[in-house]
């Protein structure tokens, strides 16, 4: 008995069952606008070079910390702004709050490419 291929979409990317292998990276907590918005612009340029589907992950409340005095980030009125800034830049680029689940809407108009 074979196991089916499951599959995710992330906007309008799919992720298994075939589909073309997609990057999902970012910066493990959301820092500041420039901490977020350079790493989102190298690695786009790199997933474009490749045709490879990108999905920007950050988060903007980091609970699970080792200590509870370390940063968490810049917050739920702030975070969605910055990730904002990251789909702004290029709407190609799916962002994801990382912890949130559903709180990052930011849905790329454009496909994943063409298989």
């Amino acid at each position: 008995m074979g196991m089916s291929a499951k599959t995710a979409q992330i906007g309008r990317i799919e992720i298994g069952g075939g589909a073309p292998l997609a990057l999902i990276a970012g910066p493990c907590v959301i820092e500041s606008e420039a901490h977020t918005l350079k790493p989102a612009e190298s690695i786009r340029g790199i997933c474009a070079a490749l045709k490879m589907p990108f999905v920007f992950k950050a988060s903007f409340d980091k609970a699970n910390r080792s200590s509870i005095h370390s940063f968490r980030g810049p917050g739920l009125k702030e975070g969605p702004r910055i990730l904002g800034l990251v789909q702004e830049v290029d709407s190609t680029v799916h962002t994801q709050s990382g912890h949130f689940v559903g709180t990052a809407a930011y849905a790329s108009p454009e496909g994943p490419p063409a298989r």
